[in-house]
Parts: C-alpha cells; structure tokens; sequence
C-alpha cells in the first residue's frame, strides 16, 4: 500500500514537471519530442527508464507514439495515452488507449482524424510491474496546432 501511495504522489509530481517543461519546449519548436530519460542510479525511479510521447498532425490525422523502456526485472509494462483537444482554455480528451505487455518494453501507436482550429497534445501514463509492485511515470507530448 505504501509504495502505491509513493508511486501515486510521484505521477502527480512528474505531471507538475512536464507541463511546465512541455510548454516551453513546444512553444521553441512544435515537432519536438519531450520525453524522460530517467537515470538508474539517481534513485528517483527503481524500474522505469524512459518515457516517452509524441504527436504529429498532418492532412487532419493525429499520429501518438508512446514509449515506455523499463528494467529488465519488470514483467509487465501498460501505456495509456490520451489524445486532448484544447477547447476554451480546458484540455478534453478526445480519444483513449492502452496497451500492455509481458516484458519491459513497450509502445503504443495510433491515429484519429482531427478538427482544424485547435490545439493538441497527448498526455500518457506508463506503468511498469515486478510482480504486485509497480511504479508510474506521466508523459506529455509537444502541443501542435491544427
């Protein structure tokens, strides 16, 4: 119970981190890739290493990557990703998925036609397991205008 505690405020600090930091690096360039590569041995994360989410619009398709890259001990890695749409100042997501696998690794790739005249993002949440234990990181991609 208490390491889910640990993880639960950890995603909600790593969110505060990336939305500050997604900001300011789609504001300098829209195609750039805001991603976590998290160091082993600076012991803020046991089991994820990368995080990772993206997105790009072109001809009305919404292409998100994610990418979650964990320890060789996790059994099990699930990505959900959210594709938002900025609508009178409130991100509402639009669409929704998830995916899982029985290793460290994993990504998710999908498309969804979108409406000219707004902004968008992906927010996801990776979650890696080792057994009942588990650990969860937040990622924002670039914010893209459409």
């Amino acid at each position: 119970m208490h390491k889910k505690i640990k993880s639960t405020i950890c995603v909600a600090l790593c969110a505060m981190f990336f939305v500050g930091g997604t900001l300011s690096i789609a504001m300098a360039n829209e195609d750039s890739i805001c991603s976590q590569d998290i160091a082993e041995s600076d012991g803020r994360y046991t089991y994820i290493r990368t995080a990772q989410s993206t997105l790009s619009i072109s001809g009305g398709n919404a292409t998100v990557i994610a990418i979650a890259d964990a320890s060789p001990v996790v059994t099990k890695c699930f990505i959900t990703s959210r594709l938002q749409q900025k609508v009178n100042g409130t991100w509402t997501t639009i669409d929704s998925w998830t995916v899982w696998g029985t290793n460290n690794f994993n990504d998710l790739k999908r498309t969804k036609v979108v409406q000219k005249g707004y902004e968008y993002r992906v927010f996801s949440t990776m979650k890696a397991y080792v057994g009942e234990d588990y650990e969860s990181i937040a990622s924002y991609s670039n914010i893209v205008r459409y």
